[in-house]
């Protein structure tokens, strides 16, 4: 039985910070090129909330729009690039530490990514050890705040 997940690929790390604290930070577009390797910085805004990084990893360019669901604790990255159509296709989830049985100044902090189907499997796992990276570069990155 293979329990790897084909279609869905999910990171979580522990953060010394409340949620308010990392949805903050999280909400910041200029601090996403400090760390989303696909969208490294520095950040440009362009027009409709529209906001344009470069790919560590081939130099493209990247663009992405964040959407904030405060409510529940949610940010959603819409992604895509130049002349394409933005998807909804990161989304990360801020836990906070009551719920896991910790203390209330801790977030549990989980990235999602979806696979298109066009993706090869290189893709996908290089896809997933950069989110493995980057839910500690966003630690790091609150937590010296």
């Amino acid at each position: 039985m293979n329990l790897i997940d084909e279609h869905c690929y999910t990171a979580s790390i522990l953060v010394k910070a409340t949620p308010p604290e990392v949805m903050t930070f999280l909400r910041d577009e200029p601090a996403t090129g400090d760390w989303a390797f696909g969208a490294w910085g520095p950040i440009t805004r362009l027009e409709n909330n529209v906001y344009k990084g470069r790919s560590l990893y081939d130099g493209g360019e990247t663009i992405f729009r964040i959407r904030v669901l405060e409510q529940v604790n949610q940010v959603d990255y819409e992604v895509g690039y130049l002349g394409g159509e933005l998807q909804p296709w990161i989304v990360i989830r801020v836990t906070p530490g009551p719920v896991t049985g910790r203390n209330a100044d801790m977030s549990l902090l989980t990235i999602m990514a979806w696979r298109n189907v066009e993706w090869a499997d290189d893709d996908w796992r290089l896809l997933c050890a950069t989110h493995q990276t980057e839910v500690y570069r966003i630690r790091y990155l609150i937590e010296k705040r």
